[in-house]
């Protein structure tokens, strides 16, 4: 059972800052292309929340990075922070612009440490030169999905 907890975090400026209510969320690794992109890093790490859990202060931005998500991040600094897989997607277009869930940047955390990502994803999309020395359960795609 995940224990209760408060989360604080925000980008690098500080002009977007957000709470987490709520249990201890899971969080892990993700490999996938999309995610490198979005990040400049080869690997992103996310906890997932549901979306009525998080409070967010600032002004987000928000870029639609494929046809069945979106990320936002500071208009100001250009941290990015969430990343939103729609739940309604129709395979053509959005339905809505809010998801049950969202993923935080686990790096974007005042306390980063306190989060340790419990697996991998994509690993289809992982960089070759990138080595992994864990024994967390990793995952070719997203079975979550």
């Amino acid at each position: 059972m995940f224990s209760e907890m408060v989360l604080q975090g925000g980008c690098a400026c500080r002009k977007v800052r957000y709470t987490v209510d709520g249990e201890r969320p899971p969080s892990h690794f993700c490999h996938c292309r999309m995610c490198q992109l979005a990040t400049g890093s080869p690997v992103a790490a996310f906890f997932t929340v549901p979306q009525t859990q998080v409070r967010f202060e600032g002004k987000l931005g928000v870029y639609q990075s494929s046809e069945k998500a979106m990320r936002k991040f500071c208009t100001e600094c250009g941290t990015p922070l969430v990343y939103e897989l729609q739940a309604d997607y129709d395979g053509k277009r959005m339905l809505t612009q809010e998801a049950p869930e969202v993923e935080i940047c686990v790096a974007t955390l005042d306390t980063p440490s306190v989060l340790v990502p419990s697996e991998h994803y994509w690993l289809k999309s992982k960089q070759p030169w990138l080595e992994l020395g864990d024994s967390l359960p990793k995952h070719y795609k997203n079975d979550r999905e």
